[in-house]
């Protein structure tokens, strides 16, 4: 199952080979977002082509496995708000 919203991003980049441990099963050309991330809805609700806060995703990579939490630094503020307001992502950290 898809989260409600997924990561965008305008580049990609091979994720670094990770040591397994016995019977451990690693993904082979696992693929990370480069750049800034955007929030966009994977609930079915037509084409992936923009995102929450109205950037043209058009042809960029969607990572459908990574949900978009509004907790990394690279993620769009303005997704992370709108996601945030509607209730249906994390919230980004407050500071204390």
């Amino acid at each position: 199952m898809f989260p409600q919203y997924a990561v965008a991003a305008a580049a990609r980049r091979v994720a670094p080979s990770v040591a397994a441990l016995p019977g451990e099963v690693v993904q082979r050309n696992q693929e990370l977002p480069v750049g800034t991330r955007h929030a966009v809805p994977t609930d079915g609700a037509g084409t992936l082509a923009a995102a929450v806060c109205g950037q043209d995703v058009t042809q960029w990579a969607l990572f459908l496995s990574l949900p978009f939490t509004g907790s990394s630094p690279a993620d769009c503020r303005r997704c992370a708000q709108i996601v945030r307001r509607t209730g249906t992502g994390a919230a980004p950290q407050e500071a204390t």
